[in-house]
């Protein structure tokens, strides 16, 4: 037995079919994001720039960013 389906249901399905497979490709198609120069660092401070905030703690224990 022949089941048909309506030409629009099918076109639907290969849009969808298509999209998850370049979803599924995308990782091995783009090229990562990579920092230019080593490791990026931000600094969180006022307007001005001249009051940041600081890590705070002691080795590993109370861990915790100290704001003014």
């Amino acid at each position: 037995m022949e089941n048909k389906f309506p030409k629009s249901l099918i076109v639907v399905l290969w849009f969808i079919a298509a999209g998850l497979f370049l979803n599924a490709a995308l990782p091995f198609l783009g090229t990562p994001a990579v920092a230019q120069s080593g490791v990026t660092k931000v600094a969180i401070c006022d307007e001005y720039g001249s009051v940041c905030a600081e890590i705070w703690g002691n080795y590993g224990t109370d861990l915790g960013l100290k704001t003014y």
